[in-house]
């Protein structure tokens, strides 16, 4: 419930700024999370590779600034632990500032911050609080509506979790992800 108040707001509030349709877009994308460790209760567990998906909305041209981008994603990741086979998933609502700074034609490379909410959930428990990414992506234009992407990307809570009783549970992954973005 929390995620979908936050991502309301989001939208709202970048929704809420006057625009010329061109200075819009709209992205879906998926990927799949590396293998790693995942720090719970002060020990590493080990987690398998996993996957991503989502999709966001975004408006560039804030006075004149082409190369900035400001907008909204939500996210979800789904990975196991090697150990247990228990399932880890994680959604995150991000407000995001993108800055490209290769803009040459219709190829673009650009850096993303985000700051939002992450929810933890695992064995049915969940838990939620501040969280941020940092990404490195290229796209490249098709057409004048049509894009494709490919981000690199590291999303975490600043908190450490609880689940199921078990605390200090540090929600971070790093993940590749390909996508279809489509200006208006």
């Amino acid at each position: 419930m929390r995620i979908a108040v936050i991502s309301a707001l989001c939208i709202a509030s970048v929704t809420a700024t006057q625009a010329a349709a061109q200075d819009w877009s709209a992205e879906v994308y998926g990927g799949g999370t590396f293998e790693g460790d995942l720090a719970v209760g002060g020990t590493d567990e080990k987690v398998d590779s996993g996957t991503t998906y989502g999709g966001g909305l975004y408006y560039s041209g804030l006075g004149g600034m082409d190369a900035l981008e400001l907008g909204f994603d939500l996210s979800r990741t789904n990975a196991d632990y090697k150990t247990s086979g228990e399932d880890l998933q994680s959604t995150a609502a991000m407000a995001i500032a993108r800055y490209s700074f290769v803009n040459s034609g219709p190829l673009k490379a650009y850096g993303a911050l985000g700051l939002g909410w992450v929810e933890t959930a695992s064995a049915g428990d969940e838990d939620s609080g501040l969280g941020g990414r940092a990404a490195l992506g290229i796209s490249y234009d098709v057409n004048e509506t049509i894009g494709v992407f490919g981000e690199v990307r590291h999303t975490r809570a600043f908190d450490s979790s609880t689940l199921n009783g078990v605390s200090g549970i540090e929600n971070r992954n790093n993940a590749v992800v390909v996508g279809l973005s489509t200006q208006f």
